[in-house]
């Protein structure tokens, strides 16, 4: 069996397989997946193998509704000396049960990643965590909103989109004009397209948007087009011209099928 080898590689590539049948939504399995997981998760484990196995568990948390995620494990990974188990770990952070103290210490653990991480792979995916937790404690809704807040005028495009993200999903006022005048800038960031692509579809079915903004969320996505955005240079690893085309397109798509 894979995760049972001595061979970290084959153990990774036994958990990636792992993770990617959870992922698959096969019922009933869980119990197997765990008592193999729980061996894995222990002190002096490959850094490969355990950003391989949170990954699995965040899998478990998010596609089977884990009751009992193994929520320290998370926490203390969140301090590994190597990024990939810190940036595993980070993503992981909102597939915890939503309660008090270890959600308070969930957003604690986040935010000083996303101030203080040398790594910035870490920190995107943070700043990600803090925008999509949904928090049951208000306290900690502000807490991590106010830590998003602070990136509003990040030079760093992506930490930027992330404090939209975070804004976006809190309904704060003004958060669509902040996503629209990020697309309406000479030259908008992928981040910010990418955005406006996984939002446009909820923004067209809200009945409390105005249809004026509407078509100048439209306006904004053609201009795009009409320019050649998609073709040209971003030095921020971006997709390739036909994967930044293809945000527009989807973008203007969602808008057009549930606009009113």
């Amino acid at each position: 069996m894979l995760c049972g080898s001595a061979d970290p590689a084959r153990v990774r590539v036994g958990v990636e397989a792992l993770d990617f049948l959870m992922m698959l939504h096969i019922h009933g399995r869980t119990g197997p997946v765990l008592a193999t997981l729980g061996p894995l998760a222990v002190p002096g484990q490959d850094a490969s193998v355990l950003a391989k196995v949170l990954d699995c568990y965040r899998t478990l948390g998010v596609h089977h509704q884990l009751a009992e995620m193994p929520v320290a494990l998370f926490l203390s990974c969140a301090r590994h000396t190597e990024p990939q188990v810190r940036s595993s770990a980070a993503a992981g952070l909102p597939t915890i049960t939503r309660n008090g103290p270890e959600e308070a210490s969930a957003v604690a653990v986040l935010i000083e990643l996303l101030d203080h991480d040398p790594d910035r792979g870490v920190r995107l995916d943070a700043g990600t965590s803090l925008a999509d937790f949904e928090c049951s404690d208000e306290a900690s809704t502000r807490t991590s909103g106010a830590a998003l807040a602070r990136y509003a005028d990040s030079p760093d495009a992506a930490l930027r989109a992330r404090s939209v993200s975070g804004a976006w999903q809190r309904k704060e006022p003004g958060a669509i004009r902040w996503l629209l005048d990020e697309l309406q800038s000479p030259a908008p960031s992928w981040h910010f397209v990418l955005l406006a692509e996984s939002c446009t579809m909820d923004l067209a079915l809200e009945d409390d948007v105005p249809s004026s903004v509407l078509a100048e969320f439209e306006q904004a996505l053609l201009r795009l087009q009409r320019t050649g955005w998609a073709e040209r240079d971003d030095p921020d690893s971006s997709p390739d011209p036909e994967g930044r085309a293809a945000m527009v397109a989807f973008a203007l798509e969602n808008l057009r099928l549930f606009a009113p």
